[in-house]
C-alpha cells in the first residue's frame, strides 16, 4: 500500500517537473530570449545614434576651425586690445559720470533740507522777535511782561 501511494505521488511529482519543464521551454525562454534580443537592439541603436552625433560634433569642430581662421584674417589688423581698454575706460568714465550724478541729486537733497531748516529757524526768529515786541509795548514798565515773556518763550522752545 505504501509503495502505491509512493509510487502515484512520484509520478504526480515527475508530471510536474515534466510540465513545469516543458512551460519554462515553451514560455519564458522565448519570452527572455526576445526580451535580450530587444535590448541588444536597443544598444546597437544607441550606438548608432553615439556615432552620428560625434561625426556631427566633428564636422561642428571643422566648421568652427574654418570660421576662427576667417575672423584671424579679416581681425589681424585690428587692434583688438585697443578697442578692449577703450571700452573699459569709457564704461569707467560711464560709472564716474553716474556716481557724480547721484552725488550731486544727494547734495541737492541735503540742500533743499538745509534750506527748509533755515527757512523755518528764520521764521522762528521772526516770530519770537515780534512777540518780545509786542509783549513789551503791552506790558510797558510792567513786571509782568518779563513773566508773560519767559512763559511765551518755553512754549516757542518746545515747537
Amino acid at each position: 500500500m505504501f509503495s502505491v501511494f509512493l509510487f502515484f505521488r512520484l509520478l504526480n511529482f515527475g508530471v510536474l517537473v515534466a510540465l513545469l519543464t516543458w512551460a519554462i521551454k515553451r514560455y519564458l525562454i522565448p519570452f527572455f530570449a526576445n526580451q535580450i534580443a530587444a535590448y541588444i537592439e536597443h544598444l546597437k541603436g544607441l550606438e548608432k545614434r553615439r556615432r552620428h552625433l560625434a561625426n556631427q560634433a566633428d564636422d561642428e569642430k571643422g566648421r568652427l576651425r574654418d570660421l576662427l581662421s576667417r575672423v584671424k584674417k579679416i581681425t589681424k589688423n585690428v587692434d583688438l586690445w585697443g578697442m578692449i581698454q577703450e571700452e573699459k575706460e569709457h564704461r569707467r568714465a560711464k560709472d564716474e559720470a553716474n556716481f557724480a550724478k547721484q552725488a550731486l541729486q544727494v547734495e541737492h537733497v541735503k540742500a533743499g533740507q538745509r534750506a527748509k531748516a533755515r527757512a523755518y529757524h528764520k521764521v522762528h526768529s521772526d516770530v519770537v522777535q515780534s512777540t518780545r515786541d509786542y509783549i513789551s509795548k503791552s506790558f510797558e514798565g510792567s513786571d509782568q511782561a518779563e513773566k508773560y515773556s519767559d512763559a511765551l518763550f518755553k512754549t516757542l522752545r518746545e515747537l
